[in-house]
């Protein structure tokens, strides 16, 4: 995110050699997304090309895109909720936060940048009317439209409308978010409809978006409620067998190819 002050440039704010993407593309292997911060794109490719791709002299590695799971349950919660003149009905939520605090001492969002990535985004609502949205993106279906759109699941953007209002929505005395008067960049990456690798390529396309356009802050509240776990290949979705990230660890350079194979690629 954007560092108050003159941060500068360094190597991660370069997007890997197009020579080098070039050269994987030529193996015709699917190129999916790329990556400035991990040097790396995801591509769909089968076996032959995913041996052509690992034999090229600058990929330091392959592996396939990942994915997990997490066990579904249902958060404890009260129908009724009280109020407030200030907060309206997010009275008990924000307290829990220290929010009132905060206001009392005069802070708000005013000022802030933070960048929001979720399932979509629906502006209508009277709590977004002064909402001040600099910059948004839809990852899924390529266009500049977070709402819901033909192609989507239905209620696409109903879970990242909610987020965003817990952070942002303003509707007088009936509701506030917790930092009203921030503006934010929406980056819509998850489809709800299904869950597959891509949309691991989806994020991280968005967040260096996000980060790319100034954001002082990120947010996603995502979580995936079935997959299959990286250790077991044999149980893995075809689409997500296919699937590889490489990575040149000069891959920002300028330079040609060298016949020089750099070190695997961990974390």
């Amino acid at each position: 995110m954007r560092v108050r002050g003159d941060r500068g440039v360094d190597v991660r704010d370069l997007s890997p050699a197009s020579q080098y993407v070039q050269a994987v593309a030529a193996t015709g292997a699917r190129i999916r997304a790329a990556s400035r911060w991990l040097n790396a794109v995801s591509v769909e490719a089968d076996a032959a090309q995913r041996a052509a791709i690992a034999d090229l002299p600058f990929v330091a590695g392959t592996r396939p895109v990942a994915r997990t799971r997490r066990a579904a349950h249902d958060p404890p919660w009260t129908a009724e909720s009280p109020t407030s003149a200030a907060f309206g009905v997010a009275e008990t939520q924000l307290a829990l936060l220290g929010v009132p605090a905060l206001r009392e001492c005069g802070l708000t969002g005013a000022g802030v940048v933070i960048g929001v990535q979720d399932s979509g985004f629906s502006l209508q609502h009277a709590a977004f009317a002064g909402l001040h949205v600099l910059a948004a993106r839809d990852f899924v279906q390529g266009d500049d439209v977070v709402a819901d759109e033909p192609g989507d699941g239905e209620g696409q953007d109903r879970h990242g409308t909610m987020v965003l209002s817990l952070l942002a929505g303003d509707d007088g005395d009936l509701y506030s978010g917790a930092a009203p008067g921030v503006s934010v960049i929406l980056a819509k990456t998850e489809r709800i409809d299904e869950e597959e690798p891509y949309e691991e390529d989806l994020y991280v396309e968005g967040l260096e978006w996000i980060e790319g356009m100034g954001a002082d802050l990120f947010t996603a509240s995502l979580g995936y409620f079935s997959g299959t776990s990286t250790r077991n290949t044999t149980a893995r979705p075809r689409s997500c067998r296919r699937r590889r990230w490489w990575r040149s660890p000069t891959a920002s350079s300028c330079s040609p190819p060298t016949a020089t194979r750099g070190p695997s690629r961990a974390r």
